[in-house]
């Protein structure tokens, strides 16, 4: 399971305007969420091929390290659209509340860190 910060990956994803689901729970998940891309498998290659590497412009390797999440894709029929998701892939933000953050622990000013959906 890998998670990645929900703002980063909302604001990229609608640069290239894709339809990105961050609160999708398919077959078997249990009201799990993960991320999702809605459309056709066009989107869904835009959205690995230039929002996934943009997760984290500063860590290269990062993107090829969690390989396996991000090649475990399923995919649902959602009536004329299709949906395209990885469950794996959970989208979160910190408590912090600034929706960049991307800290976990504690911070030197004291201040709590740590994802929450």
């Amino acid at each position: 399971m890998i998670k990645v910060g929900k703002a980063r990956l909302v604001e990229l994803a609608e640069a290239e305007g894709i339809d990105v689901r961050t609160d999708y729970s398919g077959r078997a998940m249990y009201g799990r969420n993960c991320v999702g891309v809605v459309g056709v498998p066009h989107d869904m290659l835009r959205f690995v091929l230039a929002v996934v590497p943009g997760l984290d412009p500063d860590d290269t390797e990062h993107t090829f390290a969690y390989a396996e999440e991000w090649l475990a894709m399923a995919m649902d029929n959602m009536g004329y659209d299709t949906i395209f998701y990885w469950p794996n892939v959970q989208a979160m933000t910190c408590m912090c509340g600034d929706l960049d953050c991307q800290l976990v622990g504690e911070a030197p000013d004291g201040s709590k860190h740590g994802w929450e959906e």
